[in-house]
């Protein structure tokens, strides 16, 4: 009995380590085979752009209506009606939101582009209003920009973080929520996706 055990148990750590390694190997000529076979004439998957992270589709939830004053002294106040004759994008932000300054120059950029089509709202969260309007200035941001000071418009949205954008239909549906920074090209995916812009 003494003399079976020790190469009973010794077969099976070998065969073990075998199987281990076996496996290990198997793995990797996998990764090689599928790195081999991509190149550039196979098409990537285009992933619908309401997929994106951060994106949160919304049902049956009508967007609060709201009156703000705006961030640049001396303009209207900026409003969202419960009906109007386009879908919008509303944006909330902050000057003081690395993210959010990251974001608004493509905001800005989308929002020229789609003029007429799609409108534009930002709404400045409990912020310096001196510092929001010399932010937005810079950014080439053009479209309204309401002065959430008490950040009161926010709670109603329910707004968790800073930047997060609503897609609200002309009849003043939410049906979108994106959670973070997008870029230019996100945004103007879930614009055309939701809107059909």
């Amino acid at each position: 009995m003494s003399l079976e055990n020790p190469p009973l148990k010794s077969r099976h750590r070998r065969l073990l380590v075998g199987t281990l390694i076996a496996a290990v190997l198997c793995g990797v000529a996998l990764v090689v085979a599928i790195r081999a076979g991509s190149n550039s004439s196979i098409p990537t998957i285009n992933i619908p752009a309401v997929q994106q992270a951060g994106f949160v589709p919304v049902h049956n939830r009508v967007a609060p209506t709201f009156d703000l004053a705006s961030v640049i002294t001396g303009q209207p106040e900026v409003r969202l009606p419960t009906t109007g004759a386009r879908p919008t994008v509303v944006n909330f932000w902050s000057s003081t939101c690395p993210p959010c300054r990251q974001e608004m120059p493509a905001i800005a950029d989308v929002a020229q582009q789609l003029t007429g089509r799609v409108g534009f709202i930002g709404v400045d969260t409990l912020d310096v209003r001196s510092a929001a309007a010399g932010f937005a200035a810079g950014t080439g941001a053009h479209y309204p920009l309401g002065f959430d000071s008490t950040g009161s418009t926010a709670n109603r949205y329910g707004v968790s973080g800073l930047p997060t954008t609503f897609f609200i239909t002309a009849g003043g549906q939410v049906v979108g929520m994106n959670l973070g920074a997008m870029t230019e090209p996100e945004l103007l995916g879930l614009v055309h996706e939701l809107f059909r812009s």
